[in-house]
């Protein structure tokens, strides 16, 4: 059996530099075909020598690969990575002094963020805590050099703004007990600190979730 004639490999490896990778196999096939038609026609010598030739004819700007874009990104941070090492080596003291002046602004930065997250969290967890206000009072003393808010506030202040001002719809008082003492309940007592007396719609302004409510009734 004679074994089929194959065309020489040197052209389709310089197309292969030159072509695009997903047309070399149909060029391929397509010059394969056409040299085993030439070989029998023409004989081998002028099917190799025609072989080259075609494939020359391949060689054309709309077959050649397209320019592989490579991102400059790399390169770019490299630099940058290389001109931190050198201040750094040269310039010791002014890199440390710049290093611990950005350590000092992003702590302040994340603590300021933090702050205002608060801050406007304040209230979030009751369902009309957009519409619920701390009554303030202005303390002056000039003899002391006093001059402040607080919010310890006169106890019929709320009531007399409720009364005068359509505005106020709920207020409620609270009155903190700052000395200890025992609280009694039937045959029950329960020494007890850092109590506050509040009024009995205290829970129709704030939304507090209770783990238990029994007794709750009694303790109005």
């Amino acid at each position: 059996m004679t074994p089929t004639p194959r065309p020489p490999k040197w052209p389709l490896k310089w197309l292969a530099r030159f072509c695009q990778t997903e047309l070399i196999e149909g060029i391929a096939g397509d010059l394969e075909e056409l040299y085993l038609e030439n070989i029998q026609q023409k004989g081998k010598v002028r099917a190799t020598l025609l072989y080259c030739l075609q494939s020359l004819g391949f060689v054309r700007l709309i077959f050649k690969k397209k320019p592989k874009r490579i991102s400059n990104m790399r390169a770019i941070w490299t630099n940058y990575l290389v001109t931190a090492f050198r201040s750094l080596r040269r310039q010791r003291t002014f890199f440390a002094i710049n290093l611990v002046g950005l350590i000092i602004a992003i702590t302040c930065s994340l603590f300021a963020l933090v702050y205002i997250h608060d801050e406007l969290q304040f209230d979030k967890q009751h369902a009309e805590g957009a519409h619920i206000h701390r009554l303030y009072k202005r303390y002056v003393n000039e003899a002391e050099g006093v001059d402040h808010l607080t919010y310890d506030v006169s106890g019929m202040m709320g009531v007399t703004m409720k009364e005068e001002f359509p505005e106020v719809v709920k207020m409620t008082r609270v009155l903190p007990w700052w000395h200890p003492f025992i609280l009694s309940y039937q045959e029950t007592n329960i020494p007890t600190e850092g109590v506050h007396f509040v009024d009995d719609n205290f829970f129709e302004i704030f939304d507090f979730v209770f783990q238990s409510l029994a007794g709750l009734d009694t303790c109005k």
